[in-house]
C-alpha cells in the first residue's frame, strides 16, 4: 500500500480525532511537510477560519480535503442544527 504523499497548502481533513478540539473531519493545510510520507505539520481551523492547533501528524492521521466531502459535512452539520431546535 503507497502512503499518500502531502505538499505544503494541500488541504487535508483529520481522519481520526487528534486531540480535544481536532475531531475527526476537521479541515486544516498542510503548514510545513517535516519528513515526506511520514511526518506534516498541519494547521487546523474552525469553520471562524481560527486556527484551533498546529500538530505534527502522519498520513494516516489526515486525507486529501474534498469540496464534495465539505458539503457533505455542511448538511450533516445543517441538518443536526435544525433537528435540535
Amino acid at each position: 500500500m503507497t502512503t499518500q504523499q502531502f505538499h505544503d497548502y494541500d488541504m487535508v481533513q483529520a481522519t481520526r480525532r487528534i486531540s480535544d478540539n481536532i475531531l475527526a473531519g476537521c479541515v486544516g493545510t498542510v503548514v510545513m511537510v517535516l519528513d515526506p510520507g511520514r511526518a506534516y505539520l498541519v494547521e487546523f481551523f474552525d469553520d471562524n477560519d481560527r486556527t484551533l492547533d498546529v500538530p505534527c501528524v502522519t498520513p494516516n492521521d489526515i486525507k486529501a480535503w474534498s469540496a464534495e466531502a465539505q458539503e457533505r459535512m455542511d448538511l450533516r452539520r445543517t441538518t443536526n442544527h435544525e433537528q435540535d431546535n
